[in-house]
């Protein structure tokens, strides 16, 4: 966790980032990485896009 508590009296976005009396805090995820990671190749990789075409998806599996 990232806590800015101090910096942020002064800043001039604040009333835009936090109503907070005590500053903004902002969580990261353990994997934030290897998730953007994983985002940037689905974005950019169009072997993994057309891959990804091909496979089935749950929502168009019928259920018994």
């Amino acid at each position: 966790m990232a806590q800015f508590k101090k910096r942020c009296t002064t800043c001039p976005l604040r009333a835009r980032c936090t109503t907070s009396t005590t500053g903004r805090n902002v969580n990261v995820h353990p994997h934030h990485d290897l998730l953007a990671a994983a985002r940037r190749q689905a974005a950019t990789d169009s072997a993994w896009q057309a891959d990804h075409r091909c496979r089935p998806s749950g929502r168009h599996l019928a259920v018994p």
